[in-house]
């Protein structure tokens, strides 16, 4: 018999409306996080908390750059600020690197060793599939870090996403809406046969910040 736990899960996962790729949700942030916090257990809230993350990262940085949020996570406006400020609530790595860089514009400079640092934390979860998407994005950001210092060749970045790019000739905004479906497709290829898993939760974190994430570059 199913815990109440499991049914909470299996609802969550039948109730989510699908992702496609290039199509804006039919769910909002705000909706999508409510939805999870309502129907996921305490021992896989933490997973979700870590995915969640990535939206609280991106939106500091909007602040640190007086620019429009994007999609909520862990936090509204008013608490990411808070805790931006007391560190509350925040991992190590996180609040080492505000303590470590107390300016905005020093928090800009060295955004990517922040990022970097947060894909670092994932692969030390206890979850597979966060293990693994850890893994894949710090390789994807590496690999596109280098390309646009100039440090790797477009015959180098190709290889590293294996032959991903048919054109050649793609401008730095649709090179970076490549690699994000790209990963995209990772991630659905990465899912196994149990349509409840909770890792497929976890897939659906993911896949609406990418979507996300193309859909801005065109707006």
């Amino acid at each position: 018999m199913l815990s109440g736990i499991e049914r909470n899960a299996i609802y969550l996962l039948l109730s989510l409306p699908p992702l496609t790729w290039g199509e804006m949700p039919a769910i909002s942030s705000e909706q999508l996080k409510e939805e999870v916090a309502s129907n996921v257990g305490e021992k896989d809230a933490k997973g979700c908390y870590d995915l969640f993350l990535l939206y609280d990262i991106e939106n500091a940085r909007a602040l640190w750059l007086n620019n429009q949020l994007g999609p909520k996570g862990n936090y509204d406006t008013d608490e990411l600020k808070t805790h931006l400020v007391d560190y509350q609530g925040l991992p190590p790595f996180f609040a080492n690197f505000l303590d470590q860089y107390p300016q905005p514009q020093d928090r800009l400079n060295h955004f990517e060793e922040l990022m970097r640092s947060y894909f670092v934390y994932l692969q030390k979860s206890s979850y597979p599939f966060i293990r693994f998407w850890g893994q894949l994005s710090l390789r994807a950001r590496e690999a596109f870090s280098l390309y646009r210092a100039g440090q790797m060749t477009e015959d180098e970045l190709f290889h590293s996403f294996d032959g991903l790019f048919k054109d050649k000739n793609l401008k730095a905004s649709a090179l970076g809406e490549a690699v994000n479906h790209f990963l995209f497709d990772q991630v659905t290829n990465y899912l196994g046969e149990d349509p409840f898993d909770i890792e497929r939760v976890f897939a659906y974190i993911v896949q609406f910040y990418l979507i996300h994430l193309s859909i801005e570059v065109h707006t």
